[in-house]
């Protein structure tokens, strides 16, 4: 992994590590103390906010992918990024028919949206990897299975010589 690389992943990490549990903290005091407003901006669930969390889903499972293709030093293959945009449809859908079932969302639930994008992408490519390497050993082993191997059997005894006859000796 190049420097910066591992400074960008690095930073990213820090951030969400940091910030995460602060944000969710300060929401929390802020609603004891009365030092930020007790009610956060909040939108109502209607098409429009519904199709904002599908984007933001979306935008996680694709970043998520960059991250990954990053990560793995190849050349851009289209065909492998073509699954993360499917799996981004997927993180989409799950989202939208979740936030269905509510009545508002605020700025933090679209922090926690993006990270569900993220992690769809994440265990669906482990998923779909380990189903990959499965078929790929069965059909290695199928391919090039060889007939059943059997011990040797052993030759035939043979018979044992006849004797010879003794030999007259000279007298």
């Amino acid at each position: 992994m190049t420097t910066k690389k591992m400074f960008v992943v690095v930073l990213l990490t820090l951030v969400m590590v940091i910030a995460t549990p602060s944000i969710a903290l300060a929401y929390a005091q802020g609603n004891q103390t009365g030092t930020v407003p007790p009610t956060t901006p909040q939108l109502p669930i209607d098409d429009l906010t519904l199709t904002i969390c599908l984007l933001v889903a979306v935008a996680g499972t694709i970043f998520a992918a960059v991250l990954g293709w990053l990560d793995s030093g190849e050349t851009f293959n289209g065909r492998k990024f073509a699954s993360s945009v499917l799996h981004a449809v997927i993180s989409g859908i799950m989202i939208v028919v979740g936030y269905s079932f509510r009545t508002t969302v605020d700025w933090f639930d679209f922090l926690l949206i993006f990270s569900a994008g993220a992690g769809v992408d994440v265990i669906l490519n482990r998923a779909t990897g380990m189903i990959a390497q499965k078929g790929a050993a069965t059909a290695s082993s199928s391919s090039t299975a060889s007939p059943p191997q059997t011990a040797p059997v052993p030759p035939p005894p043979q018979p044992a010589p006849a004797p010879s006859p003794p030999a007259a000796s000279p007298s």
